[in-house]
């Protein structure tokens, strides 16, 4: 299926999650670049339960829903909710990401990327999201990675919704 789950862009991810819902992670581990939809857990006995959202998608920009209006506000969003999803813009240094807590440093900017942040953290005084990415668990740490806040706008466009478990 052409860009996984019908994803690609979070806006189309979330209308997806809206209708359509997706299994908790329990269910289906993580995998980068899986192309088809799930139809059933990996361990038998788990049951196959989708998940959608309830309401419409929150995010920074408002277009529906509670606005994430600052980093408390997404930090409370992960805290109580789960993750959420950003977009953020990336240079080439950030393609060879290994370990630590990434800042731009220099590079040619190469396009916009979606990822999910699952928390955060603070380091030798530098504060930095937990991020999973979906490139694989060859890339970064183990497919995750850690980007010092303020850095190339990733707080800028955060998507969220709570999970409906009636739906």
């Amino acid at each position: 299926m052409k860009d996984g789950c019908k994803g690609g862009w979070p806006e189309k991810a979330f209308t997806y999650l809206s209708k359509s819902g997706t299994v908790a992670d329990e269910c289906v581990p993580y995998k980068a670049l899986q192309n088809s939809c799930p139809t059933a857990c990996s361990a038998a006995k788990l049951a196959f339960k989708r998940y959608k959202c309830k309401g419409k998608a929150i995010t920074m920009r408002s277009i529906g829903g509670v606005t994430m209006r600052s980093i408390g506000d997404m930090m409370n969003q992960i805290k109580t909710n789960g993750p959420v999803v950003t977009t953020f813009y990336i240079y080439s240094d950030f393609l060879n990401y290994k370990s630590g807590i990434y800042k731009y440093v220099s590079g040619t900017y190469r396009g916009k990327h979606a990822v999910k942040v699952i928390g955060w953290g603070s380091a030798n005084g530098v504060n930095y999201w937990i991020a999973q990415n979906s490139w694989g668990t060859s890339w970064g740490e183990k497919g995750f990675f850690r980007m010092e806040f303020g850095q190339v706008n990733f707080e800028k466009e955060m998507y969220a919704c709570t999970a409906d478990p009636t739906a």
